[in-house]
């Protein structure tokens, strides 16, 4: 379902939100995606106050280069012809990095 339908009644997104990056790629590749970066953010999972679907996957304390990043390398590569193993090398990389601010490169 389109993400501006999903979200257009205030019933059912009751936060203010934003599309910062719409990734077309097959299923498989935006599953698997979404999942690595679950798991690796798991420790800062929190549930909001006001419940919606997807409010199991809320996080907090991620500071934002860090998605900064992934972003700027999704939209570099051709996301229909990675593997689960690289998205996964990508993530550890970013998300394993100490300093948020350190650009990860040879990806």
């Amino acid at each position: 379902m389109e993400i501006r339908k999903r979200f257009e009644d205030k019933n059912k997104m009751p936060y203010k939100w934003e599309i910062i990056l719409l990734l077309k790629s097959n299923a498989k590749v935006i599953y698997d995606l979404e999942n690595s970066i679950k798991r690796k953010l798991n420790i800062h999972k929190y549930v909001p106050n006001h419940l919606f679907d997807g409010s199991q996957e809320c996080f907090q304390g991620v500071d934002v280069t860090y998605f900064a990043q992934l972003i700027k390398i999704l939209r570099s590569i051709n996301t229909n012809k990675i593997t689960n193993q690289d998205m996964n090398t990508i993530i550890d990389k970013i998300f394993n990095t100490v300093d948020a601010n350190e650009e990860i490169t040879n990806v």
